[in-house]
């Protein structure tokens, strides 16, 4: 038998932890369960009861700037994954529409007559206790990436080694704690805190469930699937940035770019870089070997491509650029390895002033190590 044939890929769902809030902004680390072959991990916010001292409003980054960072490393402190709460969201709203076909992350969904618990919707924008009193919502960690010119699931990490050794962190924030009781609402609306106004919010016992989706652990070595590739998803700052947009490069030898994901906002709200501050012909550009242009856009094209592409619009001032395309293969990626000079420019019309709570982003997919001949 091989990987893939039957029963030899058994799929399976299990929590790994619970664990609770620790300092605010101190990262907590969890060190992973160590079996099986993974694929994903799911992160679940549970809470207590969510109180309201009042009337209050959402950020419009909440409820995912609860943390500024999940990490995933692994043995010899390989990064995995390392991105900001909202830019876990971007990633997973961008990756379920392409591949999938799917809404944004924790989007209202239709249901059937009797739906799921109300416990378990999704609340991490409620304003005011309703029926669901709990602060609930998760995230989806993709560690893996299908690549069918690979042989699908690329990625994998086999748990059940004594070479692979995991930890998973995430720092939360917040603007105080009491005991186990979390503020998390700022006066004013600065992106800093998922919500903002005169009255506090409060949530108890905060905790992160972590759930892993991975195969039963194989025991015949010639059953093993290609544990060859990392699949990496890092967020960075443009090396730089400031009133006229940013300027973002790849790093020779840095691996196999896969997707680009990229963010701009500026200091008022509704925060995101307007498109009509980027109506220019070049004000989105992806190029290599110097001044070889790959794409080039103005906003307003780059909005109605990525509409036709997920089928919905993503947070203002939110781009990408997907090299893997819908066939998912690497035909049309760009190799750092062998193509040098990538870099990634967003060009301003008029000049803006960027937001100092929430620097620009880039979020880049990436294939370690890999040589495409």
């Amino acid at each position: 038998m091989a990987w893939g044939d039957e029963g030899v890929t058994k799929l399976l769902y299990k929590e790994d932890s619970v664990t609770s809030w620790g300092p605010i902004n101190s990262p907590v680390s969890v060190q992973l369960i160590k079996s099986g072959i993974l694929r994903s991990l799911r992160v679940i916010n549970q809470t207590g009861v969510i109180a309201f001292a009042g009337a209050t409003t959402a950020s419009l980054m909440g409820p995912y700037n609860t943390y500024t960072d999940f990490t995933v490393l692994a043995n010899a402190q390989q990064t995995v994954w390392k991105t900001s709460g909202i830019g876990a969201y971007w990633y997973d709203c961008v990756k379920r529409a392409l591949e999938y076909d799917d809404g944004p992350a924790n989007a209202d969904l239709a249901s059937t007559i009797n739906p799921s618990d109300p416990n378990f919707v999704f609340d991490g924008r409620e304003t005011a206790a309703g029926t669901n009193t709990f602060w609930t919502w998760s995230l989806k960690l993709w560690l893996t990436q299908q690549i069918r010119s690979l042989g699908g699931d690329t990625g994998l990490i086999p748990m059940s080694t004594e070479n692979a050794q995991l930890t998973f962190s995430f720092t939360p924030t917040a603007v105080s704690v009491s005991g186990s009781t979390f503020t998390m609402q700022s006066a004013a609306d600065d992106l800093s805190m998922p919500y903002f106004g005169a009255n506090a919010v409060t949530v108890p016992n905060p905790a992160v469930n972590l759930v892993k989706e991975l195969y039963e652990p194989v025991l015949s070595e010639a059953d093993f699937p290609d544990f060859s590739f990392v699949n990496q998803v890092v967020e960075e700052r443009p090396q730089t940035f400031g009133t006229n947009g940013f300027t973002w490069k790849q790093n020779q030898d840095a691996g196999v770019l896969l997707r680009l994901i990229f963010a701009l906002d500026v200091s008022t709200t509704p925060w995101g870089v307007p498109t009509t501050s980027l109506d220019r012909s070049d004000a989105l550009i992806l190029s290599y070997n110097t001044d070889v242009v790959k794409f080039r856009e103005s906003g307003r094209e780059a909005l109605a491509r990525q509409r036709e592409q997920l089928g919905y619009d993503l947070d203002l001032g939110v781009f990408y650029y997907d090299l893997l395309g819908k066939d998912l293969t690497l035909a049309d990626v760009l190799n750092s390895y062998i193509v040098p000079a990538i870099q990634l420019q967003m060009n301003t019309s008029s000049a803006v002033t960027v937001n100092t709570t929430v620097p620009p982003k880039v979020i880049a997919q990436r294939l370690i190590p890999i040589r495409v001949q």
